[in-house]
C-alpha cells in the first residue's frame, strides 16, 4: 500500500545534494523510475519512503506530507552550510 510522502521535500533534499534522480535511486537502493514516480505523485511504499529517508538523512516520519514537517528542510540547510563552511 501506497503512503503520501512529501515530494517537494525529496526533491529540495535531493537538489541541496546536487543529486539527480538516478543518483539519489542509486544511494537508495531503488530504481530511478520510482524515485521519478515519488517526486511526481507524491506516494510511495513502505519500504520506497524508508530506503528514501536513510538516504537523505532522514526518518521516515520526516518525509510525511503534513504541512509540520516543512522546516526540515530549512533546518537541513542550515545544517549542510555549516558543514560546508567548518571544512
Amino acid at each position: 500500500m501506497d503512503m503520501k510522502i512529501d515530494s517537494e521535500q525529496i526533491k529540495s533534499l535531493r537538489l541541496q545534494k546536487s543529486w539527480t534522480q538516478e543518483k539519489l535511486a542509486e544511494k537508495a537502493g531503488l530504481n530511478p523510475r520510482t524515485v521519478q514516480r515519488a517526486e511526481s505523485e507524491g506516494s510511495a511504499s513502505l519500504k520506497t519512503r524508508l530506503q528514501l529517508a536513510h538516504a537523505l538523512g532522514l526518518t521516515p516520519d520526516q518525509l510525511d506530507s503534513r504541512e509540520s514537517n516543512k522546516p526540515i528542510i530549512e533546518k537541513q540547510k542550515r545544517k549542510e552550510k555549516n558543514i560546508f563552511l567548518t571544512h
